[in-house]
């Protein structure tokens, strides 16, 4: 990666390559998808605040899923402590290439709190 992030990782710098790798969780995808979830498609933002143990976020469009029917839905917000959400996820085994991306297609956080 690039000196500035290299750096933050103690690691030899060897370019400004932008793509991000994620290893592969040990989910398939059905488990991942069960049961009542919220199916983010589209984020205005992500904040994450390790100090004070914040993760939060506004949703721009998502699919709210029971079970029987997908509702899409925006305009709503996501917030929770972040080592509590950290403790709850869960990676699919299935990966996804994208522009920059290369890592688990889907990923489940619980503890999180809807407005």
């Amino acid at each position: 990666g690039a000196n500035r992030f290299a750096s933050y990782l103690n690691r030899r710098p060897t370019g400004a390559d932008p793509s991000m790798e994620i290893s592969a969780g040990s989910e398939n995808v059905s488990a991942v998808l069960s049961g009542k979830h919220l199916e983010i498609v589209s984020m205005s933002g992500l904040q994450i605040d390790i100090y004070n143990d914040y993760i939060g976020g506004e949703i721009r469009l998502a699919y709210y899923n029971d079970g029987e029917k997908k509702v899409p839905v925006t305009g709503i917000s996501i917030s929770g402590s972040l080592s509590e959400v950290l403790g709850t996820l869960k990676l699919s085994k299935k990966r996804v290439t994208l522009k920059k991306y290369y890592g688990p297609c889907y990923a489940r956080a619980e503890k999180l709190t809807v407005y």
